[in-house]
Formats: structure tokens, C-alpha cells, sequence
């Protein structure tokens, strides 16, 4: 947005012009200070004036940015519709630079879903951009489009399709762009986006901070501080992801300074990365110090926007230090009092679940019920559905956490006798699921079922998907895999439909449990094809959970081991293993027990030697031995078979309407399925089963082909 702060001082630009410009830069200002109303309203009014005036490229930067901060606010899928309209008629007035600068709207927001579904959308629409420029010769959007591409490719979603090195390709192509355009901005950019892609790719090396520190002295000689101050930031965040804090903390202070001499900036982000660097540290004292002296700047300033967010990085340096807990509490409900004011309830609710999630994990059970009751009584007050669910949901883990489920019970009763609408009852029954989920099942099935019939009846979908998440969950618990396998995919694709990441994570990882209870059960016979399959949908469950949540991703592995064990893949399932037991530890979490006698028992195998065929010989699937009646019996099966292939011609129907042989005359019949995988009990129960049949339909020789 460089371009129209110049405009805003052009005076031979026209006077509409400078005024979408000027509107335009206020809005940028506003955005980065956290001002998402102001920022929308100012951008909305640039996108009118650049609209009227006939520049819809220009205009369609201005309403990128508002779409943002509409997206930002929860209206995520009103900011796509919009995008949609714009786009078409951008096609209709045959304007291409907008047409290729609203598809980079689209990307952005569907990114901002962080799903992988819609992770593979924006990159769809980042290349089409990108396509769109290249057609129309439009290199400065064409570089633009690629610094977009660079980023999405440096996301977790595209780790495992080389996105790191797709992302250092696009910088690099920025780069020679800008480069040939003389764009000094643009060659900043494109390095700080190949020091990204670069560190994310696993570069030892340290030529990611040649290539950042290349982008910071570009910076500096443009003599723009906020520019030099937010690169800081930048390089900032890469040291942290590094684990060089120190560095980190050198360079968010610099920025923190740049920022205080700047007017109208407030620097909260300088200052969380600053808070982070010394936490990580071991410095936390240090941190706070630091804060508390601009909490107090901006209490005598009076400005209650930046005291809220200032007091809310002051409660995340607290809660890292022993015995500071209490602190932490009475800085986040100074917090939640200051986002009450501006009206601020979604981030008033986030604090208080926050310090109640922090004190839960303390132990400190009463406090987090308590915090929990305090956002719910914010979300009430406010009429917001989605943060009275969120709070309800803190609440019953807290109850649960603490063993005192009756007070769950009590909450949601109360939360549905006051008739605030059918989120608040389908959140009511949620919470009564949760807390019976454990000493009660079904229970707990009864209550999730209820909370699905609300929400189905209100189009509550993300409610809805929650609902048959928790039914799965009680049907495992009573192993009843089937009912459990079938909720869980439903609850998967209503997840993805609202793309919802975690929520759809969790759901794939309760139907990998179903499937595997039912191979290791015996309710679905455990053949090779059925393991071969298992084991499919795992590696897929294992790659989308472990991109979202470590623990989930780590239980997914755990389950893709066992199958790869199954199998006789020893090689494949310690790999596995190793990645559950990163996963877990990433996680703080120690590993399941049953990975971990998986993994010893692997180890054991390991070291007692051998040939690797007789490794894999004595991990894979117990299996009969031939018999040479079976072996004999699929011969002439096979030879039947393709006799019948080759005489040609259909069934035809006799007067009784079975299928019958037209030359013989033989009514068709479905013949069991024959193989000798499974247990030894799986294979002698089947193989009863078929010589039962086969007593009744005794083999026929097939006829022999035409000539």
C-alpha cells in the first residue's frame, strides 16, 4: 500500500484520487493497530470513491482490505460472497488487473480458514492470478501474485508436497521481477519471503538470515522507519521459529523503539514477540517489567483499545512465571474489562477461556470453572451463540478435569431453562454429553443426540458436527463400532464443509479408532485388503491431524503403526512410531502405552537379528496353511470363471426370476469369498461357513467354450 500514502501527497493526482488515497492509508494504519471497524469503514469508503472514478484496480485493493477485516470479525462467508460478486463483474467490465487482484482476495480468505481443503483452494486461486497476469503482461501483479504463492506454500498444509522449496522457487521469480521492474519494495519482499522459505526448508546453512538481513538493509536505505520497523518484526519471528530468542528479542526491541516515535502506531506486536523472546529466555521477570510500563502509559493516555491488549500480553508473561498465577488472573480480568468497554465481547471471551484453560492446566480447577462462568455470563449478556457454546464447552472440561460433573450437569440445565435459542440448547446438551461421557455412555449418546436434533433442526452445522463427534466418541465407549465408525464421517464432512480444521481431525482420528476396533475385534474380518485399506486412511488422518494438533497426529501414527505392523511393513511401522513419539513430545504429552509396547516389541524383534523376510514373517498377518482341497477348488473356480468369460452372451430370466445361464440353463448363485487371512478363529469360522454352503450347492464343472 506504499503506492497510496505517495498518492494521498501527489497533487496532480485528481482530488477523488487523493482523497481513496489518503482513506486508503488510514485504513492500512488501521489494520495494523487492531482498529478492524475503523479499518473496514475507511477501506469500504476508498473502494466507493476508486469505484466511482472508474479505477477498479484500485478499488479492488481497497476492498481486499476490507474483506480482510470483515473475515477477521467472524463474517468470513459474507466476505466471500462479496469477493464472488466483485469478481464477476470484474469479468464483465473486461478489467483484468482487477479480476487478477480480487482472485488474491479469494486466496487470502480461504487461507485464513486454515483448513487443508481450503489451503488447496487458495493456492488454486493464487495460480490462476498469477496465470491471469502472465496472459495480460502484467508483471508488477504478476509479482505480487507470487509473494502470495510464497507464503501459502511456506504453510504447514504443503509441507509434505515440497511447499518450501516451491515457496524459495516463487520468491526467486519475484525477485528477478522486481529486480527488472528496478521495484526496491518488491526485491525486499521477495528476499524476506526466500528467508522464510528457506528456514522452513530446513536450511542449515544460515542463508536465511543473508537473504533477511539483505531485506532489512533495502529497508533502511528507503528511509521509510515503519517499513524498517515492521522488516524487524519480521526477522524477529523468523529468529524465534529458529530458537534464537535472543536475537529475537535485539531486534523486537529496536522495532518497539521505531514504533514509539512513530504517531498513530501502538507497537502491540513489538512488544507480544519482545514478551515471547524473553519467556523463552528464561526471562519472563523481564518481560513483564517491560509491559507494565506501557499498561501504565496507556492507562494515563487513557486509551482503553490499547490497555485491553496490552494487559492481555501482560497476562501470557505472567502466566509463564511460578507463582504468578493469581497475577495472571487479575491481569486477564482487567482485560476482559477493558474489551467490555469498547465493545470488544469475542475477544473478552478468548481471555477469560484462556485463563481458565491456563488454570485447568495448573490444576487450579475451581478458578477455571469460575473464569469459564465469567465468559459464559459475557457471551450471554452479548446474545453471541458461538461464544456461548465456546464457553460452555470451558466449563464442562473444567467440571470434568475436576471429577465434579454433577456441576456440569447443572450449568446446562440452567443454560436451557433460560430459552436463549437453539444454539444455546444445542451448546446446553453438548456440555451434559461431555460430562457423561466418561461414567455414563450411553448417556452421553442420548444428550449428543439431542444436541444434534436441535442443531439439525436450526441449520446449526458447526454445532451439528460437534454433536455427531461426541456420539462417535460415546458409541467407541461402548464398542459399538459401527454407530461410532458412521458419526464420525458424518461429523468429518460437515467439519470440512465449514472448514473447520481441528473439529474435522478429531473426527477422522475417532474413525480410524472405530476401524481398527473392528479388525482387531473380529466385527469386520481382518483380510489383507481390509488392513491394506485401514492402513490408507490412516496415513491420510495421520498427515491432516498432525498438521493441526500434535497429540492428534501423534494417536493417528500410533494407529498407522499398528496397521503397518499388521502387515509386515516393520520398516514403514517404525517410522511411524518415531513420528508418533516426536508428535507426542511435541504435544508435552508422554506416549500411549500401547505405542510404546509396540515400539519395545519392535526393538525386541530388532535386536534378536535375522533376514529381514523373516522380520516381516513374523510381524504380518497369522496366516492357514494351504490346503491343497482350497488350492484345487479355486482352479476350477478360475477355470469356470473364464470359460463363462469366453462364451459371451448375458443372464437371462427364468419364470421364477432368478438369473440363469441361457446354453445350460444353471441359475446364477453369489459364491462365497475365499481366502486364508485373519486369525486362526477368523479362518476356521469362515471356512465352516463355506463348507456348510457348499453341501447345499454342491461345484459344477463348467461347460466347455464354443468353438
Amino acid at each position: 500500500m506504499a503506492i497510496y500514502s505517495a498518492n494521498a501527497d501527489d497533487y496532480s493526482k485528481p482530488a477523488k484520487q487523493r482523497e481513496a488515497a489518503v482513506l486508503l492509508s488510514v485504513a492500512e494504519r488501521r489494520a495494523a493497530n487492531g482498529e478492524a471497524a475503523g479499518a473496514y469503514q475507511a477501506s469500504i469508503d476508498a473502494t466507493a470513491i476508486f469505484t466511482s472514478v472508474g479505477d477498479l484496480s484500485s478499488a479492488a485493493d481497497a476492498r481486499r482490505l476490507a474483506l480482510r477485516q470483515l473475515a477477521l470479525d467472524g463474517r468470513a462467508e459474507e466476505a466471500r460472497s462479496t469477493a464472488e460478486t466483485a469478481l464477476e463483474a470484474c469479468k464483465k467490465l473486461g478489467d483484468q488487473a482487477a479480476e487478477a487482484k480480487t482472485l488474491l482476495c479469494m486466496s487470502e480468505l480461504c487461507a485464513m480458514k486454515s483448513s487443508p481443503d481450503q489451503h488447496a483452494e487458495a493456492l488454486r486461486l493464487a495460480n490462476q492470478a498469477r496465470a491471469l497476469c502472465q496472459a495480460s503482461q502484467q508483471p508488477d501483479l504478476e509479482s505480487r501474485a507470487l509473494l502470495d504463492l510464497s507464503s501459502l506454500y511456506c504453510s504447514p498444509f504443503s509441507l509434505a508436497d515440497a511447499g518450501p522449496q516451491k515457496a524459495l522457487q516463487a520468491a526467486r521469480a519475484m525477485e528477478e521481477l522486481s529486480e527488472a521492474l528496478k521495484d526496491d519494495l518488491g526485491v525486499a519482499l521477495a528476499k524476506q519471503a526466500a528467508a522464510r522459505a528457506l528456514l522452513a526448508s530446513g536450511d542449515g546453512k544460515g542463508e536465511w538470515k543473508k537473504k533477511a538481513d539483505g531485506a532489512l538493509a533495502i529497508f533502511r536505505s528507503m528511509g521509510d522507519q515503519r517499513l524498517v520497523a515492521t522488516q524487524l518484526l519480521a526477522t524477529a519471528k523468523l529468529h524465534l521459529e529458529a530458537q534464537d530468542p535472543r536475537s529475537a528479542a535485539g531486534l523486537a526491541s529496536e522495532a518497539l523503539s521505531i514504533f514509539g516515535q512513530q504517531q498513530g502506531v501502538d507497537g502491540i506486536s513489538a512488544l507480544q514477540i519482545l514478551a515471547d523472546a524473553h519467556v523463552k529466555l528464561g526471562e519472563a521477570s523481564k518481560a513483564v517489567e517491560t509491559i507494565q510500563e506501557h499498561v501504565e502509559q496507556c492507562r494515563l493516555a487513557g486509551d482503553e483499545r490499547r490497555l485491553a491488549a496490552m494487559q492481555e500480553v501482560l497476562m501470557k508473561a505472567l502466566a509463564a512465571i511460578k507463582g504468578r498465577e493469581e497475577d495472571a488472573s487479575d491481569a486477564a480480568r482487567a482485560a476482559a474489562q477493558s474489551y467490555s468497554k469498547i465493545g470488544k465481547v469475542q475477544r473478552q471471551c478468548e481471555v477469560l477461556r484462556l485463563i481458565s484453560l491456563l488454570h485447568r492446566d495448573k490444576r487450579e480447577y475451581d478458578r477455571a470453572i469460575i473464569m469459564a462462568q465469567e465468559a459464559l455470563a459475557a457471551a450471554k449478556q452479548a446474545q453471541r451463540p458461538e461464544e456461548i457454546e465456546a464457553a460452555m464447552q470451558a466449563i464442562a472440561d473444567a467440571c470434568v478435569a475436576a471429577g465434579k460433573h454433577e456441576r456440569a450437569w447443572k450449568a446446562a440445565e440452567q443454560l436451557r431453562s433460560e430459552g436463549l435459542g437453539s444454539a444455546a440448547d444445542s451448546s446446553a446438551w453438548l456440555c451434559t454429553a461431555t460430562a457423561l461421557l466418561e461414567a455414563d455412555a450411553p448417556g452421553a449418546s442420548e444428550a449428543a443426540r439431542q444436541a444434534q436434533a436441535v442443531a439439525e433442526a436450526a441449520g446449526l452445522r458447526s454445532l451439528q458436527a460437534k454433536a455427531l463427534l461426541l456420539s462417535a466418541r460415546a458409541a467407541l465407549a461402548q464398542n459399538k463400532t459401527k454407530a461410532a465408525l458412521v458419526a464420525s464421517q458424518r461429523a468429518s464432512r460437515l467439519f470440512r464443509q465449514d472448514s473447520q480444521a481441528q473439529g474435522d481431525a478429531e473426527a477422522l482420528v475417532v474413525a480410524g479408532k472405530a476401524e481398527m476396533l473392528q479388525l482387531e475385534s473380529g466385527v469386520r474380518e481382518p483380510t489383507l485388503t481390509a488392513w491394506k485399506l485401514a492402513a490408507q486412511k490412516l496415513q491420510e488422518t495421520a498427515t491432516r491431524a498432525g498438521f493441526v494438533d500434535a497429540i492428534l497426529g501423534a494417536e493417528a501414527y500410533g494407529m498407522l503403526a499398528k496397521a503397518q505392523t499388521a502387515l509386515g511393513q516393520s520398516d514403514a511401522a517404525s517410522g511411524s512410531l518415531q513420528f508418533a513419539a516426536m508428535l507426542y513430545r511435541q504435544g508435552g504429552n508422554k506416549p500411549d502405552p500401547s505405542i510404546m509396547a509396540l515400539e519395545h516389541a519392535q526393538g525386541a524383534a530388532t535386536a534378536l537379528g535375522g533376514s529381514q523376510e523373516a522380520e516381516a514373517a513374523s510381524a504380518a498377518l497369522a496366516l492357514m496353511p494351504e490346503n491343497p482341497d482350497e488350492v484345487e477348488a479355486e482352479r476350477v473356480a478360475r477355470e469356470r470363471t473364464d470359460a463363462y468369460k469366453n462364451m459371451g452372451g448375458g443372464m437371462v430370466r427364468t419364470r421364477h426370476g432368478a438369473l440363469a445361464d441361457p446354453k445350460t440353463g444353471l441359475e446364477f448363485q453369489v459364491a462365497f469369498r475365499r481366502d486364508q487371512l485373519g486369525s486362526a478363529a477368523n479362518v476356521l469360522q469362515r471356512y465352516c461357513r463355506q463348507a456348510l454352503a457348499g453341501s447345499r450347492a454342491p461345484l459344477i464343472e463348467a461347460p466347455a467354450p464354443l468353438a
